[in-house]
């Protein structure tokens, strides 16, 4: 019997800058409203993707916190969005802090994430990862070509297997990618002048669960349970149904879900709620993490460790903590602190199952 140790951390929202302030006052009519009241400009191409970024005096935080850390922690798990606008650039500043690229990007980057946990770390892409900069339409590359250098996400893939091996245990962490393909995308321009832009934001905010792309996950569920080892699946998207806004749902859950049932996954990593929200679903166990360094963070930038008691190639308990970033009230001495703490006991919620006999 081992135990395996996970950092999860989610929507890190690097922008193209180094430190964005005033993203909000920009490009919200009332600051940061976390999502309402878009105020679009006449350049859409260029400002849509301004939604979110990343606060570079919580990300300094986060990877001091988890260097100290490490040399008790097994992996990382970074379930999406790295980028707020899919561009080389944001895409390049979130790899540097991952510790997944030496090439350090513009001022304000004083830590980042070192060996060994930055070997141990394993992505997956989110929406706004998949952006076809500089507009938010899905179907981009850039990800691939950045992560592929390091072994970190295959060359125009959709699942990625990365092993975290412990004594005679292993889990296989399986990441899917359930972002929207490039044909998805409607005719931004003339949506735009038929006034639905509510019809371009869903687009924008959502994921598919593509039959390939399940199949393909379930392929590579089966190679690592015939070698004996434990499964979790990873993907950006969260599997919840009620507890997720309909702009962010994605599309086919209800096949995800009964898959990991049917399949006996324990529990699928997620984020891009910015809401942390966990739920046991008929014993698959989905634990949705909220916003790590976003300058828009709902309640605060979160992130968790947890723990997975593995024996024989399966995973026979779990307990974790979610940590939850603070300033003093001089604004200096900005740290973490344990929010809550979790177990298998703890997990429930109000969000409808979709999964029907």
């Amino acid at each position: 019997m081992e135990v395996i140790t996970v950092f999860h951390i989610s929507d890190l929202h690097f922008g193209s800058e180094s430190s964005i302030r005033n993203i909000r006052d920009a490009f919200f009519d009332e600051g940061c409203t976390n999502g309402q009241n878009y105020r679009f400009g006449k350049n859409l191409r260029t400002s849509f993707w301004k939604l979110t970024s990343h606060n570079q005096d919580v990300a300094n935080s986060l990877a001091e916190t988890l260097n100290i850390a490490a040399p008790k922690v097994d992996a990382l798990v970074v379930s999406g969005d790295i980028s707020t606008d899919g561009s080389e650039e944001s895409l390049s500043s979130g790899a540097f802090f991952l510790g997944c690229s030496d090439q350090k990007p513009g001022k304000g980057f004083e830590c980042q994430i070192n060996p060994p946990l930055s070997s141990r770390t394993l992505v997956v892409p989110g929406n706004h990862d998949r952006y076809r900069y500089p507009t938010p339409a899905p179907g981009g590359n850039k990800f691939d070509e950045i992560f592929y250098k390091n072994n970190k996400w295959p060359l125009g893939g959709f699942v990625h297997v990365t092993n975290i091996i412990k004594g005679d245990e292993t889990i296989a962490f399986i990441a899917v990618d359930f972002t929207l393909p490039r044909d998805y995308m409607p005719n931004i321009r003339r949506t735009l002048e038929q006034g639905l832009i509510d019809d371009v934001i869903d687009v924008f905010g959502r994921g598919i669960v593509a039959e390939p792309t399940l199949n393909s996950l379930l392929d590579e569920t089966d190679k690592a349970r015939e070698k004996g080892q434990a499964v979790i699946w990873v993907t950006h998207f969260s599997p919840l149904l009620d507890c997720v806004d309909s702009k962010l749902k994605l599309i086919n859950t209800e096949k995800l879900l009964r898959a990991a049932n049917d399949s006996s996954i324990p529990f699928i990593l997620s984020g891009h709620t910015h809401k942390n929200i966990n739920c046991n679903f008929n014993g698959t166990i989905s634990l949705t993490l909220g916003s790590s360094t976003s300058v828009c963070a709902i309640d605060n930038n979160k992130f968790s460790l947890y723990s997975f008691c593995v024996d024989s190639g399966e995973i026979v308990d779990f307990s974790g903590e979610m940590y939850s970033h603070i300033n003093s009230e001089s604004g200096d001495n900005p740290h973490w602190v344990i929010e809550n703490r979790i177990t298998i006991s703890s997990l429930n919620c109000n969000c409808r199952s979709v999964v029907k006999d």
